[in-house]
């Protein structure tokens, strides 16, 4: 083969290899051109996105705080009802508590301060006492409810000593009396002006009167004319007498 034949063919092989690389820069060049178009749009969606995740972020945001106004809302509201409720049941129970005053149930009176009427009497603890009621009492439901958580109280909750058998007296009267001789000990008469007063914020003034002189001594009662002045007198000096008399 010539020398020129074999340049010929070289120049041949060249422009092939040319021709095969342009080829592939070509290609080259249309997949940056692609990728570049790629990375521009997607840079375009991702700020456009990103934009939308904040607007839809801050309705969601919005909308959490709305509910929650609106719960707190809510639970106020429901607050004020309870509030109003206890307030109501408060009024009721107040109410129940001045009917029974003003109809005269000494009985859930005491129970209401059985605790702190036992323990201001404690201090007399071993007092003797005794009760008394008139014959046509003694089917009378309210004195009865009376007679006995005064009886347990003073008996239970304040340690005093009971002198039975319960006393019958013909004369019939209203309200409490509490009598003591005129000859008791002194700690027998402190007992008895302790009774009393304390009886009296119980019960109210109604229900038990000012210590007033009698012809066995002296006498706590609702009546003008103490029942003492008709002959009520405790059993000893030592013993403080109770009449439970019907209620005023």
């Amino acid at each position: 083969m010539s020398e020129i034949q074999t340049l010929t063919e070289r120049i041949r092989e060249l422009s092939g290899a040319v021709d095969f690389w342009n080829v592939v820069m070509l290609w080259g060049l249309g997949i940056a051109a692609f990728a570049a178009v790629l990375i521009v749009i997607s840079t375009r969606l991702i700020v456009v996105r990103t934009g939308q995740q904040s607007s839809a972020q801050g309705l969601l945001d919005a909308a959490k705080d709305r509910q929650l106004e609106a719960d707190l809302k809510a639970k106020d509201l429901k607050i004020a009802e309870l509030k109003d409720s206890t307030a109501i049941l408060e009024n009721e129970n107040l109410r129940v508590k001045q009917q029974l005053s003003q109809q005269g149930h000494r009985s859930a009176l005491l129970l209401a301060s059985q605790k702190q009427f036992g323990n201001a009497m404690k201090g007399f603890s071993g007092q003797k006492f005794e009760l008394a009621v008139c014959p046509s009492l003694l089917n009378d439901w309210e004195v009865n409810n009376f007679k006995m958580v005064l009886w347990a109280t003073l008996n239970h909750n304040a340690g005093w000593a009971w002198i039975s058998p319960e006393r019958e007296i013909g004369v019939c009267t209203d309200g409490l009396g509490i009598f003591v001789r005129s000859t008791a000990p002194p700690h027998t008469k402190e007992a008895a002006q302790a009774l009393s007063l304390n009886l009296d914020k119980v019960l109210g003034k109604r229900m038990v009167g000012k210590i007033s002189a009698g012809q066995v001594g002296f006498a706590v009662t609702t009546r003008p004319n103490p029942p003492a002045v008709l002959g009520e007198e405790s059993s000893s000096d030592d013993v403080i007498l109770i009449h439970v008399g019907a209620h005023p």
